[in-house]
């Protein structure tokens, strides 16, 4: 069960240290075959700010980590 923080954020982006949520993003997005411009503008976040958390110089917000989770949870195919 879920808390009410972890329904904001998302099951894991909220557990995990910045530079190990950036490097999860990045692995995703390249498993996915995404651009850091394509994951961006699918998640509604700035390029800049992307290449930032992926590359631990930024810890993203809640907003950004959920929207980067988001994004990249829409990519999972259906089970």
């Amino acid at each position: 069960r879920s808390t009410p923080q972890q329904a904001i954020d998302g099951p894991r982006s909220e557990a995990l240290p910045a530079d190990d949520f950036g490097a999860e993003v990045q692995q995703r997005r390249e498993a996915a075959g995404l651009t850091q411009q394509q994951l961006a503008q699918r998640a509604g976040v700035a390029l800049k700010t992307l290449g930032n958390v992926e590359h631990g110089r930024h810890a993203a917000t809640r907003l950004i980590r959920r929207r980067l989770t988001l994004a990249l949870d829409e990519l999972k195919p259906p089970r």
